[in-house]
């Protein structure tokens, strides 16, 4: 009976680990070494012709990554899971870039663009927005197919060198905020790790608790500056203390 009981556990959990993105850790919501992109969706932005291609590849260095190829074109990546950021605030990832694009200026809106960005997308909640805002975000659902959120907080490789290490408002909107957690073509070519805490991000750069509810999305854009890019994303994760 024991070993019968053992054996089913030890299938059981086999089975869960075949599921992407599952962990056995308790402490991890969520890990993806990108065998393939079953825990993401693609989505592409309306009257954009050309969309950044995402693809599991060989990492260099070995292993499975994200490679992310943008060539005057725009696009993202955005997770199937969802999670709790005051619960789950930690996210961690690897990630390379072949070039950052010369034009580039996070700061600018007409040159809005970087070799990657991980961004963190905080539901909007028509049942918590007032009047102007819920008839504000009815037009952009029409517009975009689904409601955009309702802050964003993006961790970028930014084209600028000077940006590095840098936190200020997204050219496009007051509710996007941009952490440049790497800036400029030093690095270029190396894998760097990067570790944050989102929910302490989140307070620093809007200055109040996060919304509950979030999903990951993953970017490489290009549209702007008319230059191309590519650039590797492996071993991302949402976990806890």
């Amino acid at each position: 009976m024991l070993k019968k009981t053992i054996a089913a556990l030890t299938l059981g959990a086999m089975i869960l680990l075949s599921i992407p993105g599952f962990s056995l850790n308790r402490n991890v919501l969520f890990s993806d070494n990108f065998n393939s992109l079953a825990n993401w969706r693609l989505y592409r932005f309306p009257g954009k012709e050309a969309s950044t291609r995402f693809l599991v590849a060989q990492a260099p260095g070995g292993g499975t990554c994200l490679k992310a190829e943008s060539k005057a074109a725009t696009g993202l990546l955005i997770s199937k899971v969802k999670f709790d950021v005051k619960e789950y605030p930690f996210m961690k990832w690897r990630w390379m870039v072949s070039n950052v694009y010369e034009k580039g200026d996070n700061r600018d809106s007409n040159y809005d663009n970087s070799p990657i960005r991980v961004s963190v997308l905080f539901e909007y909640d028509p049942g918590k927005a007032g009047v102007l805002e819920r008839i504000k975000y009815d037009l952009a659902k029409k517009k975009y197919g689904e409601y955009p959120p309702r802050y964003a907080l993006n961790y970028i490789w930014a084209s600028k060198e000077r940006d590095a290490g840098q936190l200020f408002d997204s050219p496009l909107s007051h509710r996007s905020k941009i952490i440049a957690l790497e800036g400029g073509d030093k690095k270029t070519g190396s894998w760097i790790s990067e570790e944050v805490n989102i929910r302490e991000d989140f307070k620093r750069a809007f200055g109040f608790e996060p919304p509950p509810m979030a999903a990951i999305s993953i970017m490489n854009d290009s549209d702007k500056t008319k230059e191309e890019s590519v650039s590797f994303l492996a071993s991302i994760e949402v976990f806890k203390p």
